[in-house]
């Protein structure tokens, strides 16, 4: 386990980067975006307790998405054996990630039930099928 500072603006991570470690927010604030056409597009905004990065150490694959501190923040940083590690000595560890992890899927679900629907409502106003 480490601990890193970053100052607001500050990268901590980039999209496409192959890491297996994970990140738990312990102060401050961060901002998850996306590089779209040289824009950076804005997915949320991750805060105190929360974590990032599983995707890519659990599923070994690329970063999704980049992170940068939105203002001073302090950040723990557990590798993989560090996090298996820590679900061995304490199970709680591991439900408190399951219940953050099941709350993303359920506002990606949200996401995507909002989207289609704003697809069918597109089709009826113009027509399509």
């Amino acid at each position: 386990m480490e601990i890193r500072k970053y100052a607001a603006g500050d990268l901590i991570c980039s999209e496409g980067s192959d890491s297996d470690e994970i990140f738990i927010v312990r102060s401050g604030r961060v901002r998850v975006f996306k590089t779209i056409n040289s824009e950076k597009v804005e997915l949320g905004f991750i805060s105190q307790n929360d974590l990032f990065g599983e995707m890519s150490m659990f599923l070994k694959s690329k970063r999704t998405a980049s992170i940068e501190a939105s203002e001073a923040s302090e950040i723990i940083v557990l590798d993989k054996k560090s996090v298996f590690e820590q679900i061995k000595k304490d199970p709680d560890f591991a439900l408190q990630m399951i219940t953050r992890l099941s709350l993303r899927l359920r506002q990606a679900h949200q996401v995507i039930a909002k989207l289609e629907g704003e697809n069918k409502s597109l089709k009826i106003l113009y027509g399509g099928k």
